[in-house]
């Protein structure tokens, strides 16, 4: 067992070093143990729901008093023991039944920049697979019109290393989520429960380069901005040079898939060596 998976399932953190190779076997293992998990889980709540009737008809053969009467204790004590080791079996296969889209991502995103690192280059990543709800990611609670509100803000994902050019880079993906809720009195007078949710991601992207390679980078101010090209809907929050560091925010309201999060990236990185590629032509231009 890779020290990933040794991690995460320990408690949904991972935090180390591992090359691009290593990440994706680590990570197909991960798909592995995950499925395997989900397939526990689901046997372990279909046991237990067998158990619990199981157990439940027991007790009563054993009070009907019946010539079968003495077949209620063993059937009571089957059901029981069904009832438990289903529920036991389920949570612990869920210790290790993941989000599926968060290793996924990780997995997309380390064959997208993989192509553009050395062999034996070494990727920083610091992974958090807990559900975007969980209580420690609470960060505030309010009212928005006639709705209670939870927010949620987990920043779950940083990926750094350095690419073939000599260039530095970060990722980061921060989720943002709330948890709406409110009571309502119905024209019967019950009173019931509502909910909805509303989701949104924070991608991050920073590039340090060789400064010889790249000279002007912060010097660029509105013509970096025309020389994004980002997926539609997405909004620009910072884009700045600082210490030869080009930073990139972006967020992007909804929820997130796959698909769409590593096309952001990918836009974002392409968007960042436009600027790069810009300040570049502008150096040879104040040479000549």
């Amino acid at each position: 067992m890779s020290g990933l998976i040794e991690q995460l399932s320990a408690n949904r953190n991972f935090q180390g070093q591992l090359s691009a190779d290593e990440l994706s076997g680590s990570l197909v293992d991960l798909a592995e143990l995950d499925k395997t998990s989900e397939k526990q889980k689901l046997t372990g709540c279909l046991v237990a729901l067998a158990g619990g009737p199981v157990a439940v008809a027991g007790f009563v053969l054993i009070d009907s008093q019946s010539q079968t009467s003495f077949l209620g204790w063993p059937v009571g004590v089957i059901g029981f023991g069904m009832l438990v080791w289903g529920l036991v079996s389920r949570g612990k296969a869920g210790s290790t039944d993941f989000e599926d889209r968060r290793y996924q991502l990780v997995d997309r995103l380390n064959r997208l920049i993989g192509v553009d690192m050395a062999p034996n280059a070494v990727l920083d990543l610091t992974l958090n697979l807990e559900p975007v709800d969980t209580k420690h990611k609470l960060v505030n609670k309010g009212k928005a019109g006639i709705w209670n509100v939870d927010y949620y803000e987990d920043s779950w994902l940083k990926l750094r290393g350095q690419l073939l050019d000599g260039t530095r880079f970060t990722l980061e993906l921060t989720e943002k989520y709330q948890y709406r809720h409110r009571k309502k009195r119905s024209a019967s007078g019950k009173i019931k429960h509502k909910s909805k949710t509303k989701s949104a991601i924070q991608a991050l992207v920073s590039l340090k380069p060789k400064e010889k390679r790249y000279p002007d980078a912060g010097e660029l101010g509105q013509q970096a901005r025309g020389a994004l090209q980002l997926p539609q809907a997405t909004q620009v929050k910072e884009l700045s040079a600082q210490d030869n560091v080009l930073t990139l925010k972006t967020a992007r309201k909804g929820d997130w898939n796959v698909n769409s999060s590593t096309e952001l990236f990918s836009g974002m990185l392409l968007s960042l060596y436009q600027v790069l590629n810009l300040s570049r032509k502008i150096g040879k231009s104040k040479s000549n």
